[in-house]
C-alpha cells in the first residue's frame, strides 16, 4: 500500500497514459505540512528538459498498509484561480492503484526497493534520481493547465495520510 502511496502521488504527478504531453510538476508532498500522518512523503523534484526527476524522496510509513486501507482520490482543475473538481474516486487503496496508476506504480515501487504489492510493511523507502515516466500511468482524463490531485487515506475511521501532487499539463 505503501508503494501505493508513492505511486498514488507520483502517479498523481503522472497522470498523463499514452499523451504526447508536458508535465511540470510543482508540489509533490503531505496535505498538512507537519501533520503526523502514518504515511508522509518528502521529495525534492528537479526538473531536467522535460523529465521531471525525484532528485531525492523519503516514503515513510509508520504502519503496515494492507487491503483494509481506503482511499478518496480526487482531480482538481485551476480555473480563475480556483480549484474546480473534475473527478473522485472512493475505493480499497489498492484498486485505486490498479484503476488509475497501473504500470507506473510499479515502477516507482521497485525504484524504492518496495517488494510486495498492497501489503507494504511499515518503514522508511528512498527514491534517488527517479525519472517519473508519466506516459506509464493510467489514467488519462487530465485537462491542459494546471492539475491538483489528492488522496486521502483512512484505516477505519482515521487518517493515515494524505498526499497532494499540483502539476501543469501542457498538450
Amino acid at each position: 500500500m505503501h508503494n501505493m502511496i508513492a505511486a498514488l502521488f507520483l502517479f498523481s504527478l503522472c497522470y498523463v497514459h499514452n499523451i504526447q504531453a508536458k508535465v511540470t510538476i510543482h508540489r509533490f508532498e503531505d496535505c498538512e505540512k507537519g501533520k503526523d500522518y502514518s504515511l508522509s512523503v518528502d521529495m525534492k523534484i528537479k526538473h531536467d528538459g522535460d523529465k521531471n526527476i525525484v532528485e531525492e524522496g523519503t516514503i515513510t510509513n509508520k504502519i503496515d498498509f494492507t487491503k483494509d486501507i481506503k482511499a478518496v482520490l480526487e482531480v482538481f482543475s485551476e480555473e480563475g484561480g480556483q480549484w474546480k473538481q473534475l473527478a473522485k474516486k472512493e475505493d480499497d487503496l489498492c484498486n485505486i492503484r490498479e484503476t488509475f496508476i497501473g504500470e507506473f506504480a510499479e515502477e516507482v515501487e521497485k525504484a524504492a526497493g518496495i517488494t510486495d504489492t498492497c501489503l507494504i510493511k511499515k518503514g522508511e523507502y528512498k527514491l534517488s534520481n527517479f525519472v517519473a515516466d508519466f506516459t506509464k500511468v493510467k489514467y488519462t482524463d487530465f485537462p491542459e493547465g494546471k492539475v491538483k490531485v489528492r488522496t486521502e487515506m483512512h484505516k477505519d475511521a482515521d487518517i493515515v495520510g494524505c498526499l497532494e501532487v499540483e502539476f501543469t499539463l501542457q498538450k
